[in-house]
């Protein structure tokens, strides 16, 4: 998935309240309130690269089904509203 801007991920970081983000990673991870998301499971994460590729971890689904797709698209949605553009 693409958000289609780049990302300031220590800005966005910043913004989300993340706790734990080292500016060296290469990408900021995190988990989202979502049905698709097992908050238990640190496999289940999204990672946002700093080029708005957007890698969705394990997720409860089939992406082949389109309430699943919908849902994902949801939360790409959400993610866009929380970046701070580099």
């Amino acid at each position: 998935c693409d958000i289609g801007v780049t990302v300031d991920l220590i800005q966005t970081a910043e913004n989300m309240g993340h706790p734990s983000f080292d500016p060296k990673d290469p990408y900021l991870h995190f988990g989202m309130d979502s049905e698709l998301m097992d908050k238990e499971n640190p496999s289940s994460r999204i990672h946002l690269f700093q080029s708005g590729k957007v890698l969705f971890g394990v997720i409860s689904g089939d992406v082949r089904n389109e309430i699943v797709r919908n849902e994902l698209i949801k939360l790409t949605e959400k993610i866009k509203q929380i970046v701070i553009q580099g």
